[in-house]
This record gives structure tokens, sequence and C-alpha cells, in this order.
């Protein structure tokens, strides 16, 4: 009976009340899985206090995802940040909603698109045969078999002016895993030649007023300079310039 009473309350003394709060959120920045913080802070108030006091979700997501560390400030939609705010609700919060990131950056990865609708071309030779459009498709023939699918622009003579095609995406916030662009082979042409661009990059950001949806051919069909349209936008992020493989598909 002794030895079972000792166990009892071996098993039910929490080991980290012996060490301190420095040590102990040490110790739980060994967890690298959002499942696994989310475990943690439910075992009792004192281990939930430690991982937001530590702001672990937030650390483990600057340290998988160095990106979310250009982040000024984040928020619940729907709940405005107050002009006050206590040091525990702001904690509590962040816990939550680095959390939340965390779970879905590291979720199994499902092919899908983030594409809804094209928005832009800097320009195009043949509308629509040749739209901005025509570059949703995943071949380079439509499934009827008989029609090319690509975009063409109307070219410049000198060849380091850029050319942009810009695509609205499917939600506010998308994870993008990565970027599949595909130099066009032209089949119907003699001897196939590739018509590619040298290097690419890649922009993400969002419009500075709200836009309706499903515009996207519209807009393809006006007159509005390359610059005026750009901006419209507030681009958040940009790529380094990646060299383009010139095999075609």
């Amino acid at each position: 009976m002794e030895e079972l009473t000792g166990r009892s309350n071996y098993i039910g003394d929490d080991p980290f009340r012996k060490l301190d709060d420095d040590t102990i959120i040490h110790i739980l920045k060994f967890l690298d899985m959002a499942r696994d913080l989310s475990h943690a802070a439910c075992v009792s108030h004192s281990w939930r206090r430690y991982v937001c006091k530590g702001c672990l979700t937030r650390e483990l997501s600057m340290k998988c995802f160095p990106e979310v560390g250009s982040f000024k400030q984040v928020t619940e939609e729907g709940f405005p940040v107050p002009c006050e705010q206590s040091v525990g609700i702001t904690l509590e919060r962040e816990y939550f909603i680095y959390g939340c990131l965390l779970h879905e950056l590291q979720a199994p990865i499902f092919e899908s698109s983030c594409i809804v609708e094209p928005l832009h071309a800097s320009s195009t030779d043949d509308f629509p045969r040749e739209s901005i459009a025509q570059t949703l498709f995943p071949s380079s023939r439509h499934p009827d078999g008989g029609t090319s699918s690509y975009w063409c622009s109307k070219g410049e003579s000198d060849t380091d002016t850029p050319e942009t095609l810009t695509y609205r995406l499917i939600d506010r916030l998308c994870v993008v895993h990565e970027v599949k662009i595909q130099p066009f082979l032209a089949y119907f042409q003699p001897d196939g030649p590739i018509y590619s661009a040298k290097s690419v990059r890649f922009r993400f950001g969002y419009a500075k007023t709200p836009r309706p949806h499903w515009s996207g051919l519209l807009e393809s069909l006006g007159t509005s300079s390359e610059n005026s349209f750009h901006a419209d936008y507030i681009w958040t992020y940009e790529s380094p310039k990646f060299p383009m493989a010139q095999v075609g598909g």
C-alpha cells in the first residue's frame, strides 16, 4: 500500500513546478509541430500560460516559414484590435492565430490551384485566342485536341522589357507551396520552336480597393496602361528572378 501511494503521489506531481519559467519555455521549444504545441497547451492552465508567454506558435511559424517574420501585426477576422489590450489577452490571441496558421502551413499538400481568375496581361497579340485566360488550362491543347492553349504578348523591340500576367487568388489568404509555369512549344510550326521568357519572378499583394469577381476578361479588353493597373495594388512580396529552362511541354 505504501508503494502504491508513493507512485500515485509521484504521478500526480508536475515536475515542471521545480523549474523556472524560462527553462520550461526552453524545453517546450523542442516541440516542432502545431498539434504538439496545441496538445501541450491543453495539459493545464500553467502549461498553456508557458506556451502563450513564450510565443511558441509564433516562433515555430517563423522557424518553419521565415516569411512569417515580416508580419507586422496579426488579428482575428471580425475582431478589431483594440487600442489598449492586456498582455495576457494579446499573448492568448497571438497563440491562437499563429497556431491556426501553423496548422494550415504544416498540413499535407493537396494538388489544387489557388488561381480563381485572370486579371490583366501587359499585352496580348491575338485576343481572345492568345489571351491570359488560355494559361489556366493545364495542357498546351484544349480537351477537344484541335486548338492550342497559350498566351502570347505583342512583343517588344527591347528583349529586356518585362511582360506581366496578373491573377486573382481564390481567397484573401492563400498558402502557395509552388508556382508552375510551362514554356510553350509551338508544335504546329516547323521544327517546333519554344517560346519562353528568359527568366521569371513572382509578386504577391492585394488590391487597394475591393474589386468585383470575374472581372478579369473584361479588364483584358481595357485600355489602361500597365503602370496604372499595377498602381491599384500593394505588392507585399517579390521573388528573385529565376531562369527559365527552355523546355516545352
